[in-house]
Formats: structure tokens, C-alpha cells, sequence
């Protein structure tokens, strides 16, 4: 039976006409990988798969490439729907099925990578104004794919490639795409309504949302509770570009803080374990007094008590499940029935998940190896093992043959 004190978590609520299960959400993490058509894999699939049917209400893909700069053929290393769309759309049904099957919605987030920024950074060329408009036509044919291939709605990346377009510290351009606050933020105004205008008013559009860059002089990130000049885009101005969003037909907020662009700026991102609890709740509490769509937020808030306190005093709609699921991915229904002391805890190590992903390995969990190898099989739990002598097997990926177990009489794994 679930505990009343949490029973916040579990009531459902509305992204524009879409009604989600409850009100836990799993952020976009790049996790997974593509295959030569930019099509989601079967490993892929298993891997949403496993999380839906944990039941967490929404899930949120990591990023999918927008293709359409400088004509050249993408580099699929990411889910990129312009790619091939009709392997695209194939494998996106699968997965799609595998998630509603389980009572869960999923959307798609879109993003320009930032191999292919030309705005004027680090000696690239400024993008020109067709560059740009291409690119805003390129995220809407991406979204219709997405939407044929049956996903539930998109999220916006705002990092990187329209950071360097929204941010006055880096934009110097002196068109209608640089210079005042709705100047800057037009690219993403634009790429809103377009998609709007190709996949219908009811088709679901949030946007993830740098509330505050942390930037310091030099290029350095700022760290909690630090005293610095703030060099990319404060709190105040985040206000006035959401109320920009929403005009334009935005459907929620997915809120962050940090910057993408340099070295030292990763751990706003993905805070370590040296940092709070819900770090960017301040934020989506400012956001929330200003806009009326529905306002999500990540950033280390598993715990549950502080997760329904967010809610009920109205700091938030909806709590973002990143790492803890891949800890666990049955957090939703542990908690939901009573289990929490069962819930597998994320460390916050950032080691098993980003390290190894930075490090061009297979990402996966510190604490989960099943994490991002669902389809390889496992240690299997040897049952009445033989007492002594006896030739010992274990199946898996790992091989299987006689005296390789390495088990104590209790049949457990090592």
C-alpha cells in the first residue's frame, strides 16, 4: 500500500492535452546510441522498455541530432530522424508500443549538435540568416518523423548550438538574430511555432531550460553559493525569454542550470554528490510565478519527501528521475507500494554513467550492471546448489562451463 505522505507523486497531470500518469518523469540522458541509419536500436528499446515498466509517467529520450547544416551527410552516433526516416520511424514504433504498453508516455528531445555551430565561437563563422532558417526547418521535419513515428511530443535542447545564438555573451551578430533579449531567443520562438504549425496545437513541445548559466570571467563555472559576476544568462532574464516561450506556443519547461560550451562547465549538469539536494529548485520556483504551463525539474531530487514537499507547496509539477533510474529503474512502483527500503540508490558518482560515456565506453551504472545491457543476459541465481564437488555452472554473458561460478553456498553472484 503507498505511503499518503507521497501520494502527490502519483496523481496525474497534463502536458497541453496530454494527460501522464503521474507526476515522475526520467530527464534526457545520453545513454543510448544509434545504429548506422540514426534508427533506435533493439538495445535501446529494452532499455526505455525496462524503465516504463518500472513505472515512471514520462520518459524523455536522450538527444536526437537535427541534421541540416552545410548539406553534409550526417554521422549517425545519435538517434537522428532526417537520417533515414523510414528506419527511423520503423524502430520509433517499436519502442513507442513498448512504452504505452506499460501506461507510459515518452517524447523525443531534439537538439543541433554542436559539431555543427558555425555562430561566431572559437573562431567559427557566424551562421548566416538561410544557415539559420534551415536549421529551424530542419527541427520541424524532425518532429514531424518523431510524431509518425508515434512518440508522444518533443523537448527542445537549448544547449550548445542555441546557447550560442540566446546568450548575449557569445552572440555578436547585428541582425534580427543577435543583439536584444527577443532578438537572441527568435531561433527558438521559431523552431516552437513551426513545429506547432507541422505536427498540430495539441502535439506536446517543452523546452529544456537553462535557468542560469553559472558562468564566471574566463570561461569557469561558479560553483554553489559562490560570489561571482554572472557572465552568461541570470535568473532575470530567463524570466522575461519564458514568457517569449510561451507566446510562442511552448507547453512546459524542463528547468536546468550550467552551460555545455566549456570544459569546467559539466557538473551543473549533471550534479556529483558533493552537491544538495534539488539543486535547481530555486529556479523552477521563480519560473513557476511566471508561467502557467507545466514546470518539470531533475537535478538530484529522489528524495521522495522533499519531491512531494516541491509539489504540494507548488515549487514544481512535475520531479525528474535521471540517475535514480538508472540505479533502478522500478523506483516509481517500489515507492508506490510501500518499498522504498528496497529502492537501489543512485551514488552520484557520475562514474558508470558519464565517465564511461566521456571515455567512449558503453555507458551504464555503478551500482546496476544491468543498466544499459537489458538484452545480455545476466548471472542467474543458482538454486540447491550442490553441497560440495559437482561441477558448478553459471549462464550468462560471461560464458558458462564447469567450476567457473565463484558463488558461495548462499548461490549468490559475485
Amino acid at each position: 500500500m503507498m505511503d499518503k505522505k507521497i501520494g502527490d507523486l502519483f496523481k496525474p497531470v497534463k502536458i497541453n492535452q496530454l494527460e501522464l500518469k503521474n507526476r515522475l518523469f526520467m530527464p534526457a540522458m545520453g545513454i543510448v546510441t544509434a545504429d548506422e541509419n540514426g534508427a533506435y536500436t533493439k538495445a535501446a528499446i529494452a532499455f526505455y522498455g525496462a524503465r516504463a515498466r518500472g513505472g515512471v509517467g514520462l520518459i524523455i529520450t536522450g538527444a536526437n541530432q537535427v541534421a541540416g547544416l552545410a548539406g553534409k551527410k550526417t554521422v549517425c552516433s545519435f538517434p537522428t530522424p532526417l537520417a533515414n526516416p523510414e528506419a527511423y520511424t520503423s524502430a520509433g514504433l517499436e519502442l513507442t508500443r513498448a512504452i504505452h504498453e506499460q501506461g507510459t508516455k515518452i517524447f523525443v528531445q531534439l537538439a543541433a549538435s554542436w559539431g555543427s555551430l558555425a555562430e561566431q565561437y572559437k573562431g567559427c563563422n557566424a551562421m548566416t540568416t538561410a544557415q539559420i532558417q534551415g536549421l529551424v526547418a530542419a527541427f520541424a521535419d524532425s518532429a514531424k518523423i518523431v510524431q509518425a513515428a508515434g512518440f508522444d511530443g518533443v523537448e527542445i535542447e537549448t544547449g550548445e548550438l542555441l546557447d550560442g545564438l540566446t546568450l548575449a555573451h557569445l552572440n555578436q551578430r547585428c541582425d534580427g538574430y543577435g543583439g536584444v533579449l527577443q532578438n537572441r531567443f527568435r531561433i527558438v520562438c521559431e523552431i516552437i511555432s513551426v513545429i506547432k504549425t507541422v505536427c498540430g496545437s495539441s502535439f506536446p513541445v517543452i523546452l529544456r531550460f537553462v535557468m542560469k548559466s553559472y558562468l564566471k570571467e574566463g570561461g569557469h563555472q561558479a560553483l554553489p553559493d559562490e560570489t561571482f559576476v554572472e557572465q552568461g544568462r541570470d535568473r532575470e532574464e530567463a524570466l522575461a525569454a519564458a514568457v517569449l516561450l510561451v507566446a510562442a506556443g511552448c507547453d512546459g519547461f524542463d528547468v536546468t542550470a550550467g552551460i555545455s560550451m566549456f570544459e569546467s562547465a559539466s557538473y551543473w549538469k549533471y550534479p556529483p554528490v558533493y552537491f544538495g539536494k534539488g539543486v535547481y529548485l530555486e529556479l523552477c520556483e521563480v519560473l513557476k510565478k511566471v508561467v502557467a504551463v507545466p514546470v518539470l525539474v531533475a537535478g538530484k531530487m529522489a528524495d521522495p519527501e522533499l519531491a512531494t514537499e516541491a509539489l504540494k507547496t507548488g515549487r514544481l509539477d512535475m520531479v525528474g528521475l535521471g540517475r535514480p533510474l538508472l540505479a533502478d529503474p522500478e523506483l516509481p512502483d517500489k515507492l508506490k507500494n510501500d518499498q522504498s527500503k528496497d529502492i537501489r540508490p543512485c551514488l552520484g558518482c557520475n562514474d558508470g554513467c558519464l565517465a564511461q560515456l566521456i571515455a567512449g565506453h558503453e555507458a551504464s551504472c555503478t551500482v546496476n550492471p544491468d543498466c544499459n545491457r537489458e538484452l545480455k543476459p545476466m548471472f542467474k541465481t543458482v538454486t540447491n546448489p550442490p553441497k560440495s564437488g559437482g561441477n558448478w555452472r553459471r549462464s550468462g554473458r560471461y560464458g558458462s562451463g564447469p567450476g567457473q561460478c565463484g558463488a558461495g553456498s548462499s548461490g549468490h553472484p559475485l
